[in-house]
């Protein structure tokens, strides 16, 4: 499995219960994230453990966040990449009929002086 290291900060503290939280901070296209990880007050607290949580649960929704964002941008490359080809096809039939268009303007040239 890929782990991605995101930078996070890490704060501990106590929440109204007096329960040991750990908060791991960071961002994603420059706003904030935050995974939150609180000790059940039956065990016994273990700041690594909490680091450990609060860190995955942050980048857990990093990833969504992140896959949302490719997922919107990979839409809309999908839709420029249509409208190329759309356009692609329009200017090829549109250098055939050019094509066309000299090679009648070339015969009737022939014609004109073959007249005269």
């Amino acid at each position: 499995m890929k782990k991605y290291n995101y930078n996070y900060n890490i704060v501990h503290s106590e929440d109204r219960e007096g329960r040991k939280v750990t908060v791991a901070y960071s961002t994603f296209a420059g706003k904030p994230v935050r995974g939150i990880a609180r000790c059940n007050p039956e065990d016994t607290p273990d700041a690594e453990k909490g680091v450990m949580l609060a860190k995955a649960r942050c980048g857990l929704k990093i990833a969504r966040k992140r896959k949302k964002y490719a997922e919107k941008r990979f839409v809309e490359a999908k839709a420029a990449m249509i409208k190329a080809i759309e356009y692609f096809n329009e200017m090829e039939s549109y250098v055939k009929d050019s094509i066309d268009a000299q090679l009648d303007a070339e015969d009737y040239l022939k014609e004109v002086l073959e007249e005269i």
